[in-house]
């Protein structure tokens, strides 16, 4: 039974039962399938233990984490080494550690690796036991000075900004000279002046509420997100062609801009679990699904480009540890999906196998083995394509050949992969089947769910059309109001394109154009600047997070950000379709501004949650 064998202050400062030692009684097989529990903790992916792992050293060790109601939770570490003759067994213990993974087994750890070694070979672990922060007292909440302890200032003062700079926007955008008041609520500006002062109130409610809140009822959230899809879909009002809106007096209410919220917390919660591996394909579904069930009931609200902003979410999943080669193909199957219109069947599947194939190739390393297997199905496309020539002419061309023999080879390829334990192979099939399933539903999509400027703003961005009254007038008019601007602008209220309403929607998706031909190069920038340091500090936070929930969603909210920024900007600049996508915090809209504004102090209060304790 453990027992102390040294205090620093000798054994007459303690009770002599803690030095004592005692045998247990237990037969020792009964202790073989606990030690074998403990040795899978440390070398099976998915392990809670996993970061343990040393090789060559035979580490078991068990992660425990014990719940504290007054403060945050304590982290716990039991570990010995080698697995057959222990040299060492170590236990750490963490009072408000949090996760045993994330205080007690990085100092256990590195402790036992010194210790068999005389070596420490994980300078990064080492680093993460430096920038760990522990608290010995909770933050006494007594005074406003005291509520806004550990939140980060910077972010909040980036966020204040970018509202004002929206703010002076719209004014200048929607402003009219000889309007009998200027203070008249049925201006733009006046009306986004009362949702700043509703997101300021929402952003201090949301800073009082417990961070806890977020993660234990971040799956209610979700669940309540999707219903209001529904209830938009159902019995909502349209606008613009998508009936996404539920509309009370006179004002507008956008669920799905909520719904991005409660979708970033699912997905922190799922990825934030101990038994969450981002490459085990049960786990990758279920990751899969928080983020498709949103979108598919956005795209049936026919607002495909706010539905779009959720692949955003892609970037969360590469830093939490998705294989690249696993990443890359799905972009390029999302590309071909939207593009596939341009090719014809057989290019597609071609071009499906190609990417499946080499990606996976990457991520295993088995080159030689892969090539012969596309050389395979090339050899037995051509086989069953010529027989089929001489047996019944015309009956099946190259295309169908092909996706048979492919098909076919999948049932051994998925043998293959069971018996070498290749479950990521298992990804990439599931990977190709699903594209095989929609791809070709492009042409149908596009030709019948599409409206009709919808396919003309994909054509025209292609270049396939070209149309400088109609499609392109808006990109257009955009690009002449931005050039316009040169280096310092025109000056407030002396934007030309925006005063005489040459640019369409100038205080919504187009704003950044009033803010180009107004403030011109160097107001634009400083925007720009303003966007890049606030997704960086997002980051910061994420990477501070001593739990994986608050760094999984601050970069959630990074991405959302990053992804409305580049394709707003993208698409009054002509590189990026038209899509209706707002500029954050800047663009005319009640619900995108309350959005984001409680999407990002969510954020700020999980990371105040993390700083407001410190030692002492």
């Amino acid at each position: 039974i453990p027992h102390i064998v040294r205090s620093v202050e000798g054994r007459d400062s303690m009770d002599r039962r803690f030095y004592e030692k005692h045998y247990t009684k237990v037969d020792p097989k009964y202790f073989e399938p606990i030690v074998e529990g403990m040795w899978q903790s440390v070398h099976k992916e998915g392990g809670t233990s996993r970061t343990a792992y040393l090789p060559g050293l035979d580490v078991c060790g068990k992660t425990g984490t014990a719940q504290n109601p007054r403060g945050k939770d304590h982290s716990t570490f039991l570990s010995f080494a080698p697995k057959d003759n222990p040299r060492i067994a170590i236990s750490v213990y963490v009072e408000n550690g949090g996760f045993g993974a994330s205080a007690a087994l990085p100092i256990a750890s590195l402790l036992e690796e010194y210790y068999l070694t005389d070596t420490v070979t994980r300078p990064w672990l080492v680093e993460m036991v430096k920038q760990k922060t522990i608290y010995t007292r909770p933050m006494e909440n007594n005074g406003i000075g005291k509520l806004f302890e550990g939140v980060d200032r910077w972010t909040v003062l980036i966020y204040v900004l970018i509202v004002l700079v929206g703010f002076v926007a719209i004014l200048s955008a929607s402003y009219e000279e000889g309007a009998e008041s200027i203070f008249s609520f049925s201006h733009f500006y006046m009306k986004q002046l009362v949702w700043m002062g509703i997101s300021f109130a929402v952003a201090v409610v949301v800073l009082l509420v417990d961070a806890s809140i977020y993660h234990k009822w971040a799956y209610l959230f979700y669940v309540l997100g999707l219903l209001t899809l529904v209830a938009a879909l159902l019995f909502g009002r349209e606008v613009n062609g998508a009936k996404a809106w539920f509309e009370i007096g006179s004002v507008r209410i956008q669920p799905v801009e909520f719904a991005k919220i409660a979708t970033a917390l699912a997905l922190a919660r799922v990825m934030s679990s101990s038994s969450f591996s981002i490459n085990r394909a049960g786990d990758l579904f279920k990751v899969g699904l928080v983020i498709c069930l949103p979108l598919l009931i956005i795209v049936m609200q026919n607002d495909t480009g706010s539905g779009i902003v959720l692949v955003s979410l892609l970037f969360v999943l590469y830093r939490e540890g998705l294989n690249k080669w696993l990443c890359i193909p799905v972009i390029l199957i999302a590309v071909l999906f939207i593009f596939s219109f341009l090719f014809t069947p057989l290019t597609l599947l071609v071009m499906l196998i190609l990417v499946c194939t080499l990606s996976e190739a990457m991520m295993n390393g088995q080159w030689r083995s892969r090539m012969v297997y596309l050389a395979a199905l090339a050899l037995g496309t051509l086989l069953l394509y010529f027989g089929m020539l001489l047996a019944a002419p015309g009956a099946m061309d190259l295309y169908r050949c092909l996706l048979v023999v492919t098909l076919l080879s999948l049932i051994f390829v998925a043998i293959y992969a069971f018996r070498a334990n290749l479950r990521n192979i298992f990804i990439t099939i599931g990977l190709f089947l699903t594209a095989m399933l929609f791809v070709p539903t492009t042409d149908y999509i596009f030709n019948s769910i599409l409206k009709e400027h919808q396919q003309n703003r994909i054509l025209s961005f292609l270049g396939l059309v070209s149309d400088p009254l109609g499609t392109d007038y808006n990109v257009n008019q955009a690009k002449i109001a931005i050039g316009s601007g040169g280096w310092i602008g025109k000056g407030f209220l002396q934007g030309t394109q925006i005063k005489y309403g040459f640019v369409p929607e100038k205080h919504t998706d187009f704003i950044f154009c009033t803010i180009g031909e107004e403030w011109g190069f160097l107001g634009a920038m400083l925007l720009l600047t303003l966007f890049c340091l606030l997704i960086f500090r997002l980051m910061r936070m994420g990477e501070r997070q001593e739990e994986p929930f608050g760094r999984i969603y601050c970069y959630c909210v990074a991405a959302f950000l990053l992804f409305h920024l580049l394709v707003n900007v993208g698409m009054t600049i002509g590189l990026m379709p038209v899509m209706g996508i707002p500029l954050p915090l800047v663009s005319y809209g009640g619900s995108s501004l309350m959005a984001f504004t409680i999407m990002l102090f969510i954020a700020v209060r999980l990371d105040a949650s993390t700083r407001q304790y410190s030692f002492r």
